[in-house]
């Protein structure tokens, strides 16, 4: 009985271990580095959180004259009443193994961009100036220390991408919605919630 609890633990352990591990980043990938090789710039966001879930990344991007907005998403496992057997199937061909590389594939897709959007979102994610946004790498996660400060451990990270043919840097923040509540005025902060919050209304409509 007490090497099967050891057992057991032992599964726990690696699991959390490969979780924390994991943390859901899959950095710089080979979908990245093809947006570097076929356009002029690229926005991209993600979520990153400590869950197992698929990876979802949003792009903006621009070649010359041209921009387009693309989308990364794998189908989630439907709820959907159907034989069993009719459900693997469909999960062995749209599901992702968390191991998987993120590349250019059947997951990758162009996202037919809002009307009013178009001709003007470019200009907008400009006015935000993104290379000089300040991330928490610059300002510090989180807020100053303060006695009965509210604290969060599984907010998640938004970073945003930004790709270049010479260059791909990365601004990164944790649970920024929840730590400009806190102690709000950061402006590196503020920029990455506007911006959020047009990709998000970009990318709500349906295609």
């Amino acid at each position: 009985m007490k090497i099967l609890r050891y057992y057991i633990l032992a599964l726990a352990l690696a699991f959390f271990s490969f979780q924390s591990a994991r943390a859901q980043s899959y950095g710089i990938t080979d979908l990245h580095k093809f947006m570097q090789l076929h356009a002029d710039t690229t926005f991209l966001l993600t979520h990153e959180s400590g869950w197992l879930l698929p990876p979802k990344y949003w792009l903006i991007s621009k070649k010359g004259d041209t921009t387009t907005a693309y989308i990364y998403e794998v189908p989630y496992k439907t709820n959907i009443l159907m034989p069993n057997s009719i459900r693997r199937t469909l999960n062995k061909i749209n599901g992702f193994n968390p191991m998987d590389k993120v590349e250019v594939n059947k997951f990758f897709r162009a996202f037919r961009m809002p009307a009013k959007y178009k001709g003007k979102i470019w200009k907008m994610l400009m006015n935000e100036k993104p290379w000089q946004i300040a991330d928490d790498k610059v300002d510090g996660y989180g807020c100053p220390p303060r006695k009965n400060r509210s604290e969060i451990s599984d907010g998640g990270t938004a970073k945003l991408d930004l790709i270049t043919s010479k260059e791909i840097k990365t601004l990164s923040f944790y649970a920024p919605g929840f730590y400009e509540k806190e102690c709000p005025g950061r402006k590196g902060r503020q920029s990455i919630l506007r911006i959020e919050r047009l990709f998000e209304d970009l990318f709500s409509v349906n295609n």
